[in-house]
C-alpha cells in the first residue's frame, strides 16, 4: 500500500514550486474544465541508444490522480543530453491507469536540470492528454509537469497539475 502522506512530504518542494508557478495559468474562474492533479513515485530504466547524446527511459510507478484514485503509470521517454546542454531535453508519453480500467494517455515535453553537486535532476514542462478510456473516455487535458529524480537510486517523483475537459 502506498503511504500518500510520505509521498507528498517527499515531493513537497516540487509540488509547491509547481503550484506557485502554474496554478494561475492552469485554472481560471470562468473555465468549465475539471482540475487535475497526479503524483507518481517511479523507477527509472535508462537505456543507451546508437546516439551518444540520447538515452531512452521506460519508467513505471504508482501514485494517485484526481478523478482516478490510485493509479499505475507507464512512461516512455527520450532524453537528449546534447540539444540543450548542460540541461536535458525530455520528451515522452505516459499512460495513467486505475484498477477499474479508467486511463489517460498523455504526452509531455520538459527540460531537466542537473542539481549541482549531486546525482539528482529536476525538470519542468508541459503535458497534454489526448485520449482516455473508461469514465475518462471522452476526456482531454493539459497542464504542467514537474519531476525530481536521482541517477544514483534510479527513483523519480512526478507531479502533474492541470485541467481535464470531458464531454
Amino acid at each position: 500500500m502506498i503511504n500518500l502522506i510520505g509521498v507528498f512530504k517527499s515531493a513537497s518542494t516540487v509540488i509547491l514550486s509547481l503550484l506557485l508557478v502554474t496554478l494561475p495559468c492552469v485554472v481560471s474562474a470562468d473555465d468549465e474544465s475539471l482540475p487535475f492533479f497526479a503524483f507518481i513515485k517511479g523507477n527509472l530504466d535508462l537505456k543507451q541508444t546508437g546516439d551518444p547524446c540520447i538515452l531512452t527511459n521506460e519508467d513505471t510507478g504508482n501514485g494517485f490522480a484526481t478523478h482516478m484514485g490510485r493509479i499505475t503509470a507507464t512512461t516512455n521517454e527520450s532524453l537528449n543530453f546534447c540539444s540543450v546542454a548542460p540541461n536535458i531535453a525530455v520528451n515522452g508519453d505516459v499512460v495513467l491507469k486505475n484498477d477499474n480500467g479508467d486511463s489517460l494517455s498523455c504526452t509531455y515535453e520538459n527540460i531537466a536540470t542537473p542539481v549541482p553537486g549531486s546525482t539528482e535532476v529536476t525538470s519542468t514542462g508541459n503535458f497534454q492528454c489526448e485520449s482516455g478510456a473508461g469514465r475518462l473516455g471522452y476526456c482531454s487535458g493539459e497542464g504542467a509537469i514537474a519531476a525530481r529524480g536521482s541517477l544514483s537510486t534510479l527513483k523519480v517523483d512526478l507531479v502533474f497539475l492541470g485541467k481535464l475537459n470531458c464531454l
